[in-house]
């Protein structure tokens, strides 16, 4: 692990995760980080309305025990991280391309900025993922400045920023980052500050709520011109908003459901040839009769 615990390993072994620090370790610290600092989100379905109380259910059964973390600390580290996985597998290519930079920049990101393209392609990678992540990082610095908020202590961004507000500082990365849309900035709160309203809200969460009726089928996703313009609650098109639908309907599940929905969506309800034959949610999903969707279709809200 890099940034504010560097050197610190995670391992989930079984039902129980094993900590390896050299050093002294706040635990309340590292509960955040493995997202057992609250209770089981399980424990709240009772008081979700009765049709998206069944879809939840379910949903926990197959996926038990996912928590949410929080790293505020690492706010620089989770922002370049997560730009960098804008159409990237992360397993495969942004892991690699994290660990390249963390060894390039040690202990402060922005030295990135000190490379150029040619030296980024040698020392990181040729991807245009990287590039991107060195753009958006600027623009961050800038918006640093704007805010008052000094760089120098990289620890400290993450804490001040969310003296901004949640909501506020999702429409300013919008705005003012590039390469950052609705569900990147939403990835980076939900990931720094485990905001349970923030769901990010890709084509999976799509497919499984169009699919599941949690939404309607004309409902889109959410759009960056209005994001970049709005905090949500404020925003003249929420009643035809996924995320905010979603929101609605889950309240402080919100997030929860966002990721099982993911991986939902990534072993049985494919955008693509779903296994519906295999998926152990087909009864909740045949009560709402709803019909496999296309990935094009999903993005363009015309299923």
């Amino acid at each position: 692990m890099a940034g504010f615990y560097k050197g610190l390993k995670l391992a989930q072994v079984g039902d129980e995760v094993v900590v390896e620090y050299k050093g002294h370790l706040d635990l309340d610290y590292v509960k955040k980080l493995i997202g057992v600092h609250r209770g089981p989100f399980e424990e709240k379905i009772d008081k979700l309305e009765e049709e998206v109380r069944e879809i939840a259910e379910a949903l926990a059964l197959e996926y038990p025990g996912v928590r949410i973390p929080i790293d505020q600390e690492d706010f620089v580290f989770i922002f370049i991280s997560v730009v960098l996985s804008r159409r990237a597998d992360y397993e495969r290519f942004v892991l690699r391309w994290c660990m390249r930079i963390w060894k390039l920049v040690q202990e402060n990101p922005f030295k990135l900025l000190a490379y150029d393209e040619e030296e980024l392609r040698h020392n990181i990678g040729t991807s245009y993922q990287i590039v991107h992540a060195k753009e958006a990082l600027n623009d961050l610095r800038k918006l640093l400045l704007d805010l008052g908020v000094s760089s120098d202590d990289v620890y400290r961004i993450g804490p001040a920023l969310a003296e901004v507000g949640l909501a506020e500082l999702r429409r300013l990365l919008i705005s003012k980052c590039s390469w950052i849309g609705p569900k990147v900035a939403d990835s980076i709160i939900l990931t720094s500050y485990g905001d349970v309203y923030t769901p990010p809200c890709d084509v999976h969460l799509i497919t499984v709520s169009r699919r599941l009726g949690v939404v309607p089928e004309d409902a889109r996703p959410p759009n960056v011109t209005y994001c970049a313009k709005y905090i949500c609650s404020k925003c003249p098109i929420t009643d035809h908003c996924v995320r905010s639908l979603i929101v609605r309907r889950f309240k402080d599940l919100a997030a929860w459901y966002q990721t099982l929905a993911y991986l939902h969506a990534r072993k049985y309800c494919r955008t693509y040839k779903p296994l519906c034959q295999r998926c152990p949610l087909r009864a909740v999903c045949e009560k709402n009769n709803l019909k496999s969707e296309t990935a094009d279709q999903v993005l363009r809200g015309r299923a």
